[in-house]
């Protein structure tokens, strides 16, 4: 019979699997800035809508309200009086969304004036559909630009295709909603974690 002066295996086999968190990603096209000059229209595949009369374009920094964002050069302006921009954003295979941007109002701007973040998950930009709201902007607060926060999009729009806009919802066509460096981002829904970790080792045996 053996004897065993401080353990009573032979081998010992030890299981475990690390912690893992799946790192977030941005969503192409973004983050989007909007370059360093004026435009009559914002560009790229953006999407939009003129309000009352100024147009809604991308605005090369300037004085004032169009002082340049913490991102710098140019910005996007979703002209007063139901100007809007929107963009598709294809989340298929991500979940756990977040959306983060600067923005800024307009010195022209009442408390009653809002600058609206929405989302839609069918139809198109200026189609039928029902818009919801993610975020609602005073656009009185017109006085620097303001880093929206990090915020989490809702989980019904995980793994799919979607719309986002920007609309000005004032009652002037020069109450203004301006937007720079939109950012998406998302976590791979098909990340597999890491393998299980085995450590052997022999037992002395007297």
């Amino acid at each position: 019979m053996f004897r065993f002066s401080r353990f009573v295996a032979a081998l010992v086999l030890v299981s475990a699997i690390a912690p893992f968190t799946a790192a977030a990603v941005s969503l192409s096209p973004f983050p989007q800035g909007f370059g360093v000059s004026d435009s009559n229209s914002i560009g790229g595949s953006w999407v939009e809508n003129d309000g009352g009369s100024g147009g809604t374009e991308r605005r090369a920094a300037g004085s004032g309200n169009d002082s340049a964002s913490p991102a710098g050069g140019a910005f996007a302006l979703a002209d007063g009086d139901g100007g809007w921009f929107c963009h598709s954003v294809n989340a298929v295979g991500y979940q756990l969304l977040q959306m983060s941007y600067y923005w800024r109002g307009d010195n022209d701007a009442e408390g009653s004036d809002q600058g609206l973040v929405q989302y839609k998950t069918s139809g198109t930009c200026g189609g039928a559909g029902t818009w919801n709201t993610l975020q609602t902007h005073d656009l009185s607060i017109d006085s620097s630009w303001t880093t929206q926060s990090v915020f989490s999009l809702p989980g019904a729009i995980d793994n799919s295709t979607f719309l986002v806009r920007f609309f000005s919802d004032s009652g002037n066509s020069n109450e203004d909603f301006r937007i720079d460096e939109v950012s998406i981002t998302g976590t791979a829904l098909d990340v597999t974690p890491p393998s299980v970790i085995q450590v052997s080792a022999s037992a002395p045996v007297d």
